[in-house]
């Protein structure tokens, strides 16, 4: 209950001269008795009735509780190594829970209800008993629950008859063996999806219809072989007996999630899901910037999350996060489930801060502190900070109090070297902002597994740039010889390039680092992005002719669309676009290659939409399509660029430049790129499929 004051009160006052009152400066009477008498009685009334309520709010204040507001509360469940002779991969769960326990911090969550389970506490009991008491206990209505799950999946097999497939999904706890064994351990442990989705009905039910739960899983069930290198969350080792999966061999699996008996309630809180693959795909874990392994997953939902602008729903949010994953793992399939068009975290998601604040405990001196914040919030080492006083929201027309630059940074925390001293108290209350972007040093990790004559020219060639990392393991990409192919293969074994085993050395040797080159510039745009709320222009593909029904996010060879532009910002802006193909190769969209017009004329007004000169076709290649659309204060031409491969003279704009250096790689040799934060860039994402 909010503390009112009666409008009144503070405006009443009175002079030394009994026959005047003024109420706030203005003269009430002065002269008649009579009227002076009355105006008085008046008076001691509206005072006695004003102290009256002043007394009586200060009583509920007092005395009745204010509402608590909605309890926020999170159960993270991680697994990296699990019990002895389980015959289980170990993976690298650990490093989950810090990521989303950091990403809900700053969305709200308090400490203390953030409960984690790691390895040996997160067994079958250990799990479904911090499921009632975390969640199931402590939801209130109107809530917010968050249940989350790093660890490996399992089918096993269906013990009530309800799915087609023959096949229930599950969690694996940590005290669940991988193989089955008739009458000794027949998957017992494994928490299946109806036992799962009965637990969190029941969270969502105490959560009430205004409630919100939300439920990250980034593991798999099933997966086929693969060729890839990374680790996965899953196996195709199914647990069941040898003649039970003989007899379901030929059944495809209707779903992959643990969703799929949540029942629709309208009684109960809304539940969204995300999940890390798609039926019988294995979950691979990526790198992070500073070379942690992390789910793929949980990583590209934090970094997607803490990018997002407010407001934005779970459609924006898991377009990113798709948009993050097919960086990595892009033969994987993230999934969402629940009502998508709702709100990140039910319309409590906090609002993106575009500044960071130090910490009390974080200055080293005069001259240097610590940022919360680090490589996952676009702080690498070179970047350049402004510290500005409080409360300066547009910090671009502002005179900074000090500058400085990120010396080190990990994936949550950096330090800033100041240009010049500063008087602690002051540093401590100032905004800093980032007013020079500076992606670190690209490296792309390579890994060989091929005859030395031909390892020894590619690493030759290779030594001109200085991205390019060769390693023995742990490698992004794997250049290796299959029968007579030679074959450059992504860390979860889909094939990106390949030339005949017989091409000549020296041939294939210049070949792969132009690839590989070119793979690097393509995985930095596709995440490239940009916030300028004042132009903030988007595009959107719009079905004229389809084969079937479209799917949101899908796209079909042979489809037509028509490309719509809309400014949802303040101001009016110019824009290009750019097109990311799935085999790596950049073209520029707008402006139209062969048009008349003029970068001048894309130009779009706040609040309008336009349309795109030509329909839009689907062709091949198939895979993940990504469309930047930049929108800047003047007009770009990127065609120049591109054509020549970075060799332009019109690069004059910060992201002409920029896209100009990404083609520099292959003839200067350099791999630290710099963005000024002058221009907004929207990302839309599709699957091309046949």
């Amino acid at each position: 209950m909010a503390k009112i004051l009666p409008a009144n009160i503070s405006a009443l006052s009175f002079t030394k001269n009994k026959s005047e009152f003024t109420n706030s400066g203005g003269k009430i009477s002065k002269g008649n008795p009579s009227s002076l008498f009355k105006n008085t009685e008046l008076y001691h009334k509206q005072l006695f009735f004003t102290m009256y309520l002043l007394l009586f709010f200060a009583f509920l204040n007092t005395f009745l509780p204010y509402p608590k507001p909605p309890l926020k509360i999170a159960l993270l469940v991680t697994i990296s190594h699990y019990q002895e002779g389980s015959d289980w991969t170990p993976l690298h769960a650990d490093n989950d829970a810090s990521l989303l326990e950091h990403a809900l911090l700053r969305q709200g969550f308090q400490n203390e209800n953030i409960i984690q389970l790691r390895d040996g506490e997160a067994t079958r009991e250990g799990i479904l008993r911090a499921i009632e008491n975390q969640l199931v206990k402590k939801a209130r209505k109107g809530g917010l629950a968050v249940f989350h799950f790093s660890g490996h999946g399992q089918q096993v097999r269906d013990d009530n008859g309800d799915e087609l497939d023959g096949y229930d999904e599950a969690i694996v706890p940590y005290d669940s063996p991988l193989h089955f064994r008739d009458g000794i351990y027949e998957g017992e442990n494994l928490i299946r999806d109806e036992e799962l989705g009965q637990l969190l009905e029941q969270v969502r039910r105490k959560l009430g219809k205004h409630g919100h739960l939300l439920t990250i899983l980034d593991s798999c069930h099933s997966g086929t072989g693969t060729r890839g290198m990374g680790t996965a969350r899953g196996t195709d080792v199914i647990m069941a007996d040898s003649a039970y999966i003989a007899g379901h061999l030929e059944e495809e699996p209707l779903s992959s999630t643990l969703l799929e008996n949540v029942r629709s309630d309208s009684r109960l809180a809304p539940e969204v899901a995300f999940f890390g693959s798609s039926a019988r795909q294995l979950n691979y874990e990526m790198p992070s910037p500073e070379g942690k392994m992390v789910g793929s997953l949980t990583y590209s939902f934090c970094q997607a999350l803490e990018d997002l602008p407010s407001g934005a729903s779970y459609e924006s949010l898991f377009d990113q996060v798709r948009l993050l994953m097919g960086k990595w793992v892009p033969r994987q399939q993230p999934q969402a489930e629940g009502p998508l068009n709702l709100p990140v975290l039910g319309g409590r998601a906090l609002a993106k801060k575009n500044y960071f604040r130090i910490p009390p405990d974080g200055l080293l001196g005069e001259s240097a502190a610590t940022l919360p914040g680090g490589k996952l919030h676009g702080l690498f080492p070179g970047t350049k900070v402004g510290f500005y006083p409080p409360n300066t929201y547009d910090w671009k027309q502002a005179t900074p109090y000090r500058t400085g630059r990120i010396t080190n940074a990990d994936l949550l925390e950096s330090e800033v070297q100041l240009d010049e001293p500063a008087n602690p108290d002051s540093l401590l209350a100032t905004w800093a902002y980032i007013s020079e972007y500076r992606y670190g040093e690209l490296q792309v990790p390579v890994q060989m597994q091929l005859p030395n004559e031909l390892q020894s020219a590619i690493r030759k060639e290779g030594e001109a740039f200085p991205l390019l990392q060769f390693v023995k393991a742990g490698g992004e990409l794997s250049i290796q010889q299959a029968g007579d192919t030679l074959q450059v293969i992504a860390r979860d074994g889909k094939v990106l390039f390949e030339k005949p085993a017989n091409t000549r050395t020296e041939v294939f040797s210049s070949q792969v680092i132009r690839y590989l080159l070119q793979y690097a510039q393509t995985q930095f745009l596709r995440t490239l992005e940009m916030e300028d709320p004042d132009r903030k222009v988007r595009a959107v593909l719009i079905p004229i002719q389809t084969k079937d029904t479209p799917e949101r996010g899908v796209c079909r060879v042979g489809d037509t669309y028509r490309l719509e532009i809309r400014n949802e910002g303040q101001s009016p802006a110019y824009y290009s676009i750019l097109d990311i193909q799935p085999d790596y190769q950049v073209n520029v969209l707008v402006p139209a290659p062969g048009s008349r017009r003029t970068p001048e004329e894309y130009y779009i007004g706040p609040g309008e939409s336009q349309q795109y000169e030509v329909p839009f076709a689907i062709y091949p290649p198939t895979g993940l399509e990504v469309l930047k659309v930049i929108a800047t204060d003047r007009a770009l031409d990127l065609r120049s660029i591109v054509a020549n491969r970075g060799q332009s003279s019109a690069n004059q704009h910060t992201f002409e430049q920029l896209l100009a250096t990404t083609y520099w790689f292959e003839n200067r040799g350099g791999n630290t790129l710099t963005l000024l934060p002058e221009l907004n860039i929207e990302t839309l994402v599709f699957k091309i499929s046949e």
